[in-house]
């Protein structure tokens, strides 16, 4: 009697296109694939933790002058570079104090980094503090205890545009 070898083939190529239908691949990721989405936070090296609203930020000096707080984000659903493991985005930072505006800043572009999961990450970006409002560390102290919202808008090559916020308590300086 023969064997029916159609039906082991059958099983084996299911099993082959079994592996992509499920979830999208890291380079798909990459691409740009899915919803986007943008959170803020912070961390060290290659790791990213997402603020926890109304978490202690330290004022830092910004680099475009005056002062401001360091974030960094991890993104889904921009393109991340796919192949090449990284692409330029376009990056505009505000902050909001009150309600009201309180800093903003057109980064221009910055690197948005592919990462092993496939979300995006980038860095070293400063939400502004607005210098005229704060020009000097002694008027910080109004906002020494304060909750304020940051926000960063991402475009990337394909103008595909992503809001993030996050509200965290500003701190001047570290009193422990």
């Amino acid at each position: 009697m023969p064997s029916n070898h159609k039906g082991s083939w059958a099983i084996v190529l299911m099993a082959a296109g079994m592996s992509s239908c499920g979830e999208p691949t890291i380079e798909e990721l990459c691409a740009g694939e899915g919803d986007p989405a943008l959170i803020l936070g912070h961390g060290e090296g290659s790791e990213f933790v997402a603020f926890e609203p109304g978490e202690e930020v330290y004022i830092t000096v910004a680099p475009q002058g005056g002062f401001g707080v360091t974030i960094r984000a991890s993104t889904s659903g921009l393109y991340a570079g796919a192949d090449q493991g990284a692409a330029p985005i376009s990056l505009v930072l505000r902050s909001r104090w009150k309600g009201e505006p309180s800093g903003e800043f057109d980064w221009g572009d910055v690197v948005l980094y592919c990462t092993e999961d496939g979300s995006g990450l980038f860095w070293g970006a400063i939400v502004p503090l607005d210098p005229e409002m704060f020009p000097t560390e002694a008027d910080l102290e109004q906002l020494d205890g304060e909750r304020v919202e940051l926000e960063a808008e991402a475009t990337d090559a394909r103008g595909e545009v992503v809001i993030g916020v996050a509200e965290v308590t500003l701190r001047l300086r570290d009193t422990g």
